[in-house]
């Protein structure tokens, strides 16, 4: 599971992520991603303001190749639209299974 964790990382830098993740991972485990994202895909990887560090916005249609890549296969999304109050973008949750090898 990583709740929010990616949003500190930029795009170039989720590849290696995403293939350790899915090296950590027994063939049928299963990853939870959480992260702010964007419902517009030039958006991807911009940047906001966060109290801890920079912190970036990602499309998940974006994540989910990378996470295809490697080795990765997306089985749900889920997507909140921001409340109240919160940053004026959408949040999003990527489930995803590594593959079984044959």
């Amino acid at each position: 599971m990583s709740r929010y964790s990616i949003i500190h990382l930029a795009l170039a830098d989720l590849p290696v992520v995403f293939q350790e993740l899915a090296r950590v991972l027994k063939p049928g485990g299963t990853l939870l991603i959480w992260f702010n994202g964007t419902d517009d895909p030039s958006e991807h990887g911009e940047h906001f303001d966060h109290t801890v560090a920079t912190a970036f916005r990602h499309d998940p249609d974006i994540l989910s190749g990378l996470l295809a890549q490697a080795g990765l296969t997306e089985q749900s999304r889920d997507l909140r639209k921001p409340g109240e109050g919160e940053r004026p973008f959408p949040q999003f949750a990527i489930t995803a299974t590594k593959v079984r090898r044959r």
